[in-house]
């Protein structure tokens, strides 16, 4: 039973290299914060005395930017680079959704949050093929499972 679980399980994520470890690394942070966010953003936005309408397309505008730029998010993921992809989206994501809750103008807040929405998708597009990359035939299945593994965990299982 032990050799099993080392062999299958143990060796496997041995194998991973230090960018694939510092990739999931990321997975678990990003999926804490926007688990945080997800808590407590609906109630900071009601206590501000914005009303249920205004709230509900702040919270539909990050998926409709996702649908809308989808195709083309790819393409810019594709021409910068999976890991530049997913430190401008990681990092540009954040700094909207700060600016969602720094502001009170409900014009810079829906504008956030619609940016919001296109730099997500620049994250998460380039997810799967940069696991490719940094994985091989022997450990990809494992970097796979541990990255989805990892974002339920974290409180995000939409992700990829």
């Amino acid at each position: 039973m032990f050799a099993s679980i080392h062999t299958n399980y143990i060796e496997p994520v041995r194998s991973f290299n230090r960018a694939a470890r510092l990739f999931l690394l990321m997975i678990v942070i990003d999926g804490v914060i926007y688990s945080g966010w997800q808590l407590f953003f609906n109630f900071y936005i009601l206590q501000k005395g914005f009303n249920l309408d205004f709230l509900g397309l702040v919270n539909s505008l990050p998926s409709a930017a996702g649908l809308i730029l989808g195709i083309p998010i790819g393409r810019l993921s594709d021409r910068i680079g999976r890991r530049t992809s997913l430190i401008i989206g990681l990092v540009s994501a954040s700094l909207t959704m700060l600016a969602q809750i720094t502001f009170k103008q409900p014009a810079i807040i829906i504008i956030s949050a619609f940016l919001y929405g296109a730099f997500n998708m620049l994250f998460i597009v380039a997810q799967a093929p940069l696991m490719v990359k940094l994985s091989n035939t022997n450990n990809r299945t494992m970097l796979f499972s541990l990255s989805f593994g990892l974002q339920t965990v974290a409180g995000r299982p939409e992700r990829v």
